[in-house]
């Protein structure tokens, strides 16, 4: 029994190891490794101890398959990709995320398990806020230069620390958890990140009004948080003029109207190109990361990913490798409609944010992103933990 809290600590510490590494050393690289790949690593081994100390376990190995298989089909890609060193690049990521998937598995063997992985990733997150606070304070935003993570990166996994936070406290209504909610809020305030400042609002927004309201005090409370909601979108946009024009501009993107934000208009270019390029090779695609890597070869300034996770994925790995991706969405979707029950958060939280996090993905790129690995997995397992039949999802 000692021998096993103790492996069951040493897992623990690991993966807080893990997340303070991952967002507060991002940059840093050991022998061209990111420096969190190594208790990864070392978590790996724990895990492989736990599965063959404790045989009779039974693990989520439909759900492992799932990303193993994604993860294998970016390896096959390698044979018709045009630049195997750049796809290196990201194959590695998706690896590390594979490890971390995999670790995520055998830990939440128990359902119970799962708080404590979110309690982790949050109290990494919490170290993550305050780093940025005491060291970039001064600045009209908090770009991460101190952690090495981009201040898009930092709120993407802010806004997802939010909504483990939001189903932690549904579950224990605990006040002092609304505080690090809005101390989360308040750093994605500071990155001028539009996309997690909008997901943030409609998660909320239809969150509240998704459950009918028992009575007319429980109708009367829930005008009074919109109000609170609505409250704070003005202060943001009164006093941050510098986001209120980036979400200004992303809404004229939308209307079809022109622009200034270059930004935007440079992420139009890519998602142009990167649809050119799905129509050139619709079934497989150009490789894994291989968007990059024909923007390098065409001589273009700024090499990087499309900013958009569906023509990413449609352009470098074809319509296969993206319903292989996006497989576990439709699971998580399917199951979440399937369950429904308005009285419960265990329900309303999964399907709200797989449909936010898929209409996000428009702007940004998450299948290598291990807070969107994360997240993904934290809906699954709450969906399992809510539904009868495991062999529904």
């Amino acid at each position: 029994m000692k021998k096993n809290k103790l492996l069951n600590l040493l897992i623990e510490f690991s993966f807080l190891v893990f997340f303070i590494m991952y967002y507060c050393f991002n940059s840093i690289k050991i022998y061209g490794l990111e420096i969190y790949s190594i208790p990864i690593i070392f978590l790996s081994l724990l895990s492989i101890v736990n599965i063959i100390k404790i045989r009779d376990k039974k693990y989520d190995i439909k759900y492992f398959l799932w990303y193993f298989s994604f993860f294998s089909f970016g390896c096959l890609s390698l044979i018709w990709t045009i630049n195997v060193n750049i796809s290196l690049v990201v194959l590695k990521r998706v690896f590390i995320s594979l490890l971390f998937l995999f670790n995520l598995i055998v830990y939440t063997e128990k359902s119970k398990k799962l708080k404590k992985v979110i309690k982790l990733n949050v109290f990494a997150l919490v170290i993550m806020t305050i780093i940025l606070i005491l060291k970039e304070s001064g600045k009209t935003y908090f770009y991460g230069d101190v952690i090495g993570f981009y201040r898009n990166s930092i709120a993407i996994s802010l806004l997802f620390g939010i909504i483990q936070l939001y189903y932690i406290y549904c579950i224990e209504k605990r006040k002092n958890i609304i505080l690090l909610i809005f101390l989360f809020l308040y750093v994605i305030y500071k990155t001028g990140s539009r996309k997690s400042i909008i997901f943030v609002i409609l998660f909320f927004i239809i969150e509240l009004f998704i459950k009918k309201s028992e009575n007319l005090k429980d109708f009367v409370k829930k005008i009074f948080i919109l109000l609170i909601i609505l409250l704070g979108i003005i202060y943001v946009i009164q006093t941050n003029s510098i986001l209120s024009e980036r979400i200004f501009e992303l809404f004229k993107s939308f209307k079809g109207e022109s622009v200034n934000d270059l930004s935007i208009i440079e992420r139009k270019y890519y998602r142009n190109l990167a649809l050119q390029l799905f129509k050139n090779k619709p079934i497989f695609g150009y490789g894994i990361f291989g968007f990059a890597a024909y923007l390098q070869n065409i001589g273009y300034w700024h090499v990087a990913y499309c900013h958009c996770n569906w023509l990413e994925l449609l352009s470098t790995l074809g319509i296969v490798g993206f319903f292989i991706y996006y497989y576990q969405y439709f699971k998580i979707l399917l199951k979440s409609f399937k369950i429904f029950d308005s009285k419960k958060c265990q329900t309303t939280i999964p399907l709200i944010a797989i449909i936010l996090l898929f209409l996000m993905e428009y702007g940004f790129v998450s299948y290598y992103s291990i807070p969107a690995v994360l997240i993904l997995f934290v809906l699954y397992k709450i969906l399992m933990m809510e539904g009868t039949d495991k062999n529904d999802i």
